[in-house]
């Protein structure tokens, strides 16, 4: 059977990109395995060190391609489909996990409507999540301890090194990186998200400073009865709430996106809960490739930019699409679970560099032409703020560079077209 299939012509090709990701291929390959829909063939492409992946899935065929050194995702999703052979192509992150109907849904998503190019899936983070309510008694530093800090503090708490613990939360001061760990002050009140097991406790560690030492903090998840007091020792202490049945919940991690009036991308759902306005197909000006099917024929070249090499490039290949009378669907019933910025990091130099450097790429393409004039008279100025950010090979100077020529480039061939 995994003979026959080699040789013939799958519907669906899903193609997966790894850079030095074999940690998440036991779960990702046993996801793959246990699809409900079973005509696919899967198609690796290795753009770092050695992978160790079997030649099949039952009878589902696994073909492990090797290009010239690191291909970027736009490059290697090109590699990829350049040797598949399924009518359609369905992109899949290496670090996110697909439910059992991922690919069903989406394939009937796209076999529905012969207008239809891509169908974007929801996107979840990979764990669930509560919320916490955090009220402390306030000090200041500038008072205590007469240093120049004239903030009210409430408590310091450790948060997970994921990203939505890291972003999602209200009520409390700038992140601190203090020995390799994330802490963030509260102020009088605060909301934190916590990733958690589906049931059992919630480990928190928590700091107060010695002007604090016997006063009382409450802390409350959501969906609990009620809030717990804690006596604080003006110091560094751990605590173990205990998480109510029922109290957590999935937050989005992309429900498809769009850009702003000022060009902006605005992922679609991002940190939000997961409920009924994300479970309601709809038409999307733009998709992610971490979850994406492609209708073949509505290709007219290589799927991505491969001068883009990693970051929005799926936004380009989108609007380029839709320009050419295609429709980008949404597709609520397909699910993947991801961790998110595993291969580049969360604000690596590297994340930084693409992300700024292909926004203005896109907009010199499809802006509206007051957005690239403000664009272009702005200057480069602006990105001086990102330099402490940035490292080679992603320098400050390279990027001004690359924005600069590539913002020429295509808006050249922007008034070639429009000629």
């Amino acid at each position: 059977m995994i003979e026959d299939k080699l040789h013939s012509k799958p519907l669906v090709s899903v193609l997966v990109l790894d850079y030095n990701g074999q940690r998440f291929w036991p779960e990702l390959l046993v996801a793959i395995e246990g699809q409900t829909f079973r005509d696919f063939e899967l198609v690796v492409v290795q753009n770092g060190g050695p992978l160790q992946i079997p030649a099949n899935l039952g009878e589902i065929p696994v073909r492990l391609l090797k290009g010239q050194g690191n291909l970027g995702f736009a490059g290697g999703v090109n590699f990829a489909a350049s040797r598949a052979r399924g009518k359609y192509l369905a992109l899949l992150n290496n670090d996110a996990v697909p439910e059992r109907d991922w690919l069903q849904e989406l394939v009937s998503a796209l076999e529905a409507d012969p207008k239809t190019a891509a169908v974007c899936g929801k996107v979840l983070f990979y764990d669930r999540y509560v919320k916490v309510e955090i009220e402390a008694p306030l000090f200041r530093p500038d008072l205590e301890d007469g240093v120049e800090d004239d903030r009210w503090l409430g408590v310091q708490v450790r948060l997970a090194k994921r990203q939505a613990s890291l972003y999602q939360r209200e009520g409390t001061h700038r992140l601190e990186l203090i020995e390799g760990e994330y802490w963030v002050w509260t102020e009088g009140r605060a909301t934190l998200y916590f990733p958690v097991a589906e049931a059992g406790e919630l480990p928190l560690q928590i700091g107060s400073h010695r002007s604090q030492s016997g006063k009382r903090a409450r802390f409350r998840i959501e969906g609990g009865d009620g809030a717990i007091s804690v006596e604080l020792e003006g110091a560094r202490q751990e605590l173990r709430l205990e998480i109510p049945n029922g109290a957590s919940f999935d937050l989005v991690n992309g429900a498809g996106s769009e850009f702003t009036e000022d060009w902006s991308l605005r992922e679609l759902g991002l940190y939000q809960k997961d409920g009924p306005e994300f479970s309601r197909p709809k038409e999307l000006e733009m998709g992610s490739g971490c979850s994406l099917l492609l209708r073949r024929a509505a290709l007219t070249d290589q799927p991505f930019d491969e001068e883009f090499f990693a970051y929005f490039e799926d936004s380009d290949l989108c609007l380029r699409l839709r320009r050419s009378g295609w429709k980008v669907l949404f597709a609520p019933r397909s699910v993947v679970r991801h961790h998110g910025s595993a291969t580049t990091g969360v604000l690596s130099a590297m994340t930084i560099f693409y992300s700024l450097r292909n926004r203005v790429w896109l907009v010199a393409k499809f802006a509206p032409w007051p957005v690239v004039w403000r664009t272009v008279r702005e200057g480069f100025s602006k990105y001086d703020k990102f330099d402490r950010y940035l490292s080679e090979p992603y320098s400050l100077s390279r990027l001004k560079r690359e924005i600069w020529t590539g913002l020429a480039k295509r808006l050249w061939r922007r008034w070639c077209d429009d000629d």
